[in-house]
């Protein structure tokens, strides 16, 4: 399975939320999507992790870099809406604690006003 991302806004907020596998082989992809984005002005994203079915270290990666570049540029990041074995990864590698999670986009969005 390979990835695709879809794309909403929802006023000053770019929604990016990516479908299927994000791993070695589409990381380096996604990444320059991701900083894409914010390198063109985007300050608010968040990323809606509810179609995602895996993450490796190298997604993981991607979602830390885009998190310090935002809060760098006196933006913000959030990761919502992730099944239990996403949440786990983030949890056991310690990223919990670095990058802002919401349960569903609804609760992340309310954190953004």
């Amino acid at each position: 399975m390979s990835l695709s991302v879809k794309e909403n806004r929802e006023g000053q907020v770019l929604v990016l939320s990516p479908q299927g596998r994000l791993d070695s082989a589409n990381a380096r992809e996604f990444q320059a999507l991701v900083m894409g984005r914010i390198d063109g002005g985007e300050k608010s994203m968040i990323m809606d992790l509810s179609g995602l079915a895996y993450i490796s270290s190298a997604g993981i990666r991607v979602m830390q870099l885009a998190s310090k570049a935002l809060k760098e540029s006196g933006g913000q990041f959030m990761l919502c809406a992730m099944k239990d074995h996403i949440s786990n990864v983030f949890r056991i590698s310690g990223f919990d604690r670095v990058i802002a999670i919401a349960g569903t986009l609804e609760d992340a969005l309310a954190r953004f006003s």
